[in-house]
């Protein structure tokens, strides 16, 4: 889960500042331990951010999950 919420940051090419910044937080350190899995978030968190990146929470934190049900779907 953690991998793809940096990566998708990555992706969008967006620092964890900036993060820090568009989801209000006051410490980068805040957003550097939830990014890195060593702090739980809270649901509002995660709906926050799956706003930022205009994709669903299930995209975000449950990628290979998602991908595994869309593969076996489509066989």
């Amino acid at each position: 889960m953690h991998k793809n919420l940096k990566q998708i940051r990555e992706e969008h090419n967006l620092t964890q500042d900036e993060m820090t910044k568009l989801l209000g937080l006051k410490h980068k350190s805040h957003y550097n331990q939830i990014e890195n899995g060593k702090i739980s978030m809270s649901l509002d968190m995660a709906k926050k951010i799956s706003c930022i990146f205009n994709t669903s929470v299930d995209e975000i934190f449950f990628q290979e999950e998602v991908h595994a049900k869309r593969t076996s779907n489509t066989a």
